[in-house]
């Protein structure tokens, strides 16, 4: 009798991208400026995906799901280039992978900002 295993394991991706995940959950919540920009908070180019306290900060011009879908989007990008990258930077070179990285999420940034003109995200590193 040939069948299925009962549990498929993980890719190492997957499992690094179920860990960020993981980890971004614990990061603070956006808060919104006096200016009505959002601002998300992260650590190492995560965000939290529930981070939005309160959907009336969208005033409409994005649904919730549309949020958490571009926060997502972010962590997504910054873990894929995190996992495609990082071992190929060696403690020499780890600054130049640092900017690569934070390329990769003000680039990340400014196509959300641009798909949602109404609305502007900016970014601050939690320590």
């Amino acid at each position: 009798m040939g069948g299925m295993p009962c549990c498929v394991p993980l890719s190492a991706k997957e499992r690094v991208n179920q860990i960020y995940i993981a980890l971004a959950l614990q990061l603070p919540a956006a808060s919104l400026m006096d200016d009505g920009t959002i601002k998300l908070e992260g650590a190492q180019g995560l965000f939290n995906p529930k981070s939005l306290p309160d959907p009336r900060w969208l005033k409409g011009k994005m649904t919730p799901e549309e949020y958490y879908q571009e926060i997502d989007l972010l962590n997504k990008r910054v873990t894929q280039f995190g996992f495609t990258l990082s071992s190929m930077f060696t403690p020499m070179y780890q600054s130049d992978y640092v900017d690569l990285r934070e390329k990769v999420r003000m680039d990340t940034l400014e196509e959300i900002n641009q798909r949602h003109p109404s609305i502007r995200f900016t970014y601050q590193a939690t320590e």
